[in-house]
Formats: C-alpha cells, structure tokens, sequence
C-alpha cells in the first residue's frame, strides 16, 4: 500500500505534466486535467500529435515541459508507461502517479531503478478536497474496508 506520506508530497509540489489526454476530450486523462486545474493546481499535458486540447496549451514530449515540473501524472495503458517513463527519468522527473491500470510491476521497478518516487493502484481524485460523487462514495469505501492510504 502506498503511504499517505507519499500522496502528501506529490501534491505540495502543485505542478504536474499529465500524459495521457486524448484530443476528443473523452479520456479520464481529460477528466483529471480539467479537475486538478479546477483545485489550482498547474497542468502541464503532453501529447505527441496535439498543440491544443481542451484549451490547454500541449507539449510534444516531456523534455518540452517546463523544468521545474519535477512530477507525472500517467494516464495510459500499461505498455505504454515503461517509455514514458524512460522519458521522464531523462527530463528529470522526480515523482510519478501511476492512474489505476497505468502501471505494471516492471515499470514500478524501474521508477526505482531510476530514482523516481512512484504511486500506483490509487485514482488521483480521491485524494483532492472537496470531493464529489463518485470520488467521495469510492474514498469512504476504501476507508471502510481499510485500503485507504494512512
């Protein structure tokens, strides 16, 4: 289980590149994007094809985000996150949340392999203030049957 520690602090930094949106806005990338901005926190969305989606500016590739961006949010199926995170580790990033059924144990492993703090098996939204239905009803399910992060 992933420390509430660890959820803590991905947070404090409050801006993150997000790989994973899609350009008919019909992801649950998108629906991350637009809820974390909504919070004020700062997005960061990659996407290799698109320069605008959803009205947020796009960068091609992780290397084109701003470098003080030091975290990732990972919105994709499993075998795409191992490049990903390949890229990452070159751009200097320091901390990865992995959206439920992004990651795999071997990406896992290599998020240590290269020094990358990574959270995984847990949805973002849960863990954001103010929560409204489903996230609230699926935060007090895992409180309830203990898998809640403390």
């Amino acid at each position: 289980m992933v420390s509430k520690k660890l959820i803590d602090d991905f947070f404090k930094g409050g801006s993150f590149a997000i790989a994973g949106i899609s350009r008919t806005g019909k992801k649950f990338g998108n629906v991350i994007l637009k809820e974390l901005t909504k919070k004020g926190y700062t997005l960061y969305p990659v996407h290799p094809n698109s320069d605008r989606i959803d009205g947020f500016k796009c960068y091609n590739n992780l290397s084109s985000v701003p470098k003080n961006v030091k975290s990732l949010i990972i919105v994709v199926k499993p075998d795409q996150s191992i490049n990903i995170i390949r890229e990452a580790a070159q751009a200097g990033i320091k901390k990865v949340w992995f959206q439920q059924g992004s990651s795999t144990t071997e990406v896992i492993k290599l998020c240590s392999e290269f020094g990358i703090e990574a959270i995984h098996g847990e949805c973002i939204l849960m863990f954001l203030p103010q929560l409204k239905f489903p996230h609230n009803l699926h935060k007090y399910i895992w409180k309830l049957i203990g898998k809640y992060p403390h």
